[in-house]
């Protein structure tokens, strides 16, 4: 499963400058996160908000940065899980996630639209 993470990881850099081919990949590598879990239930929890995922990622992948910071997340956090260090990968995908939604909101407010993601 690491080995299909990272190989995901790394294929993701040859498309950074595609967006639709990039987003492509990062749902593979959110859904290969979550299958590693092993854990039913957050599984479950990710299948259920699957659309409102792609959804968001399809508005920042497009934004300048976001790919590639994208990227660099995601190869630390196969560095993380490689070196088995629960915290670290856990500090990475939090970061990353807070990453994304800082730009879906920055996004969202050049718009025109106050985001109301509480």
């Amino acid at each position: 499963e690491l080995v299909v993470l990272a190989r995901l990881a790394r294929a993701a850099a040859s498309v950074i400058d595609n967006p639709p081919s990039f987003l492509a990949y990062d749902i593979s590598v959110h859904s290969a996160v979550m299958d590693g879990t092993h854990n039913p239930i957050l599984i479950k929890l990710a299948s259920s908000i699957s659309g409102l995922s792609n959804t968001s990622r399809s508005r920042t992948v497009r934004l300048p940065g976001v790919r590639k910071r994208a990227h660099l997340d995601h190869q630390e956090l196969v560095t993380m899980l490689r070196n088995r260090d629960p915290e670290g990968a856990a500090a990475s995908m939090e970061r990353h996630l807070h990453f994304v939604e800082d730009a879906l909101r920055a996004q969202l407010r050049a718009s025109g639209v106050e985001p109301k993601l509480e």
